[in-house]
């Protein structure tokens, strides 16, 4: 499997959910957020989907309580990458519009 390199962003708002931002570093500008409900489901998130381990996931949600956000560099499978970007509009042959 490929790994794409970026950038994984945390911020804990001001309801107490969680929002993960993952930013490839050969750009794209169409990341999607993933949410979740609070810092306790945001670690587990860490383990389980972003590969993290269970020490490192504890240390992102102790800088995440103590400064709001985070940012880390990794290396994501192409799949997980994946869930982070939204689908760009197919242009239908024959409709106006950019070819």
């Amino acid at each position: 499997m490929t790994e794409i390199t970026g950038k994984l962003m945390t911020a804990l708002l001001s309801n107490g959910t969680v929002r993960i931002v993952f930013v490839p570093h050969d750009g794209g500008g169409n990341e999607a957020p993933f949410i979740v409900k609070n810092l306790t489901t945001a670690e587990k998130e860490f383990v389980s989907t972003f590969g993290v381990t269970p020490v490192g996931a504890a240390w992102i949600r102790a800088e995440v309580e103590r400064n709001k956000s985070f940012c880390i560099h990794v290396s994501l499978d192409e799949t997980i990458a994946a869930m982070f970007c939204r689908a760009r509009a197919q242009h239908e042959p024959g409709a106006p519009g950019p070819s």
